[in-house]
Order: C-alpha cells, then sequence, then structure tokens
C-alpha cells in the first residue's frame, strides 16, 4: 500500500476516534449523524456541532491555509443556515508539529480564507 493510501486510512481512523468518542460521552436524546452536513453532525434539542475532521501527517506545519477549505465550507454552512437554531463549527485537525491544543480562529483569519486567490477552495457561486 502507498504512503497516499496510508494517509487517507489514518485520516478515516482519525475521523472515527473522534466520532466514538462523541457517543461514549453523549447522553439520551443526542444524535450523533456520520457525513450528512459534515464528517460528524451533534444534534440535540437546543442546537447542532458540525465537526469536520482533517489529517495532515504530510504537513510540515501548521499554517492558517492549510485550514481554509473547511473553514470556507463552515462559512457556506453558516450563511445557508443563519435563521435556523445555534449550529456550533468544529475542526478538529491533526498536524505533525502541533500539540493538541484549542486554536480559535478570529475575524480577520475567516477574511484572508474569504480572499483567498486559491481557485481549488471555490465552494459555491451563488
Amino acid at each position: 500500500m502507498g504512503r497516499s493510501a496510508n494517509y487517507a486510512l489514518l485520516g478515516y481512523k482519525y475521523q472515527f476516534l473522534k466520532t466514538f468518542f462523541e457517543v461514549l460521552r453523549s447522553d439520551d436524546g443526542i444524535n450523533i449523524i456520520c457525513e450528512r452536513f459534515e464528517d460528524i453532525d451533534i444534534e440535540c434539542n437546543d442546537y447542532e456541532w458540525r465537526i469536520q475532521c482533517k489529517y495532515h501527517e504530510t504537513a510540515e506545519k501548521y499554517t492558517l491555509s492549510k485550514i481554509y477549505k473547511p473553514l470556507l465550507e463552515f462559512m457556506r454552512s453558516y450563511a445557508l443556515n443563519s435563521d435556523k437554531k445555534d449550529i456550533k463549527y468544529h475542526l478538529f485537525a491533526h498536524f505533525p508539529d502541533k500539540t493538541p491544543e484549542k486554536i480559535g480562529i478570529n475575524e480577520d483569519e475567516c477574511k484572508k480564507a474569504l480572499y483567498s486567490v486559491d481557485t481549488r477552495l471555490i465552494l459555491w457561486h451563488n
């Protein structure tokens, strides 16, 4: 099996472990859905969580541009669902140079993703 296949399998494993963790810690009445809107969607009466899992084993180091695509996907979802119940967006990303930590993304960083000139990041036209 080639390296890229190994990294893909590690990515699926990363997503599976996060999903399994959410199932184990959930209470009754919480729905956990895989691969609906995001990698993992968690629903309860008052809110939803939409979770993306990214495994960047080959990335030399974390940079903001490495997470532009999931940021743009979250912003698109937010724009399309702004009239609905509270939706919380979470990105779980593995980078070999980072120890687990919580990183908040601010408005300026979201604007950098929005104004990126990388045409691979174009998600929608309307």
